[in-house]
């Protein structure tokens, strides 16, 4: 993954807002295009600029709360492994009300909304260590 790379320059608090909407609007522009290449591309860099925004968010939690890194992975998978069960079945709750256009486009906006999101995150923790 490219961001492997991105991370000698660029560090994981200012990649996870910039990353993620890249890879959202080229996924937008692949989906609302209407072109198969354009969407296989939008894909593509979707994975590319935003596929390694868990391990960053690890990374980033772990700086914050270096002594419950337990807690912190724990957290995330299973937010990981909750997105992984409603996202896909939302997106086909959404093809099936307004077709797979609108579900490739939800998948797009979760990415840019993903980036707005983070926007906030502060770039060392707010609590103290024991609170």
């Amino acid at each position: 993954c490219v961001v492997s790379f991105l991370t000698r320059w660029v560090v994981g608090r200012t990649h996870l807002p910039y990353g993620n909407a890249l890879g959202g609007l080229l996924r937008m522009a692949g989906a609302v295009s209407g072109n198969v290449t354009m969407v296989f591309i939008g894909a593509f860099a979707a994975g590319l600029f935003a596929g390694a925004a868990a391990p960053m968010m690890l990374t980033l939690a772990y700086s914050w709360h270096p002594q419950s890194q337990g807690r912190v992975t724990t957290l995330l998978f299973l937010a990981i492994a909750v997105g992984g069960v409603f996202v896909p079945w939302f997106m086909g709750v959404i093809e099936g009300w307004s077709g797979l256009d609108a579900a490739m486009i939800f998948n797009a906006a979760a990415l840019i909304l993903t980036a707005v999101l983070v926007l906030p995150i502060p770039k060392q923790s707010r609590f103290r260590s024991g609170e």
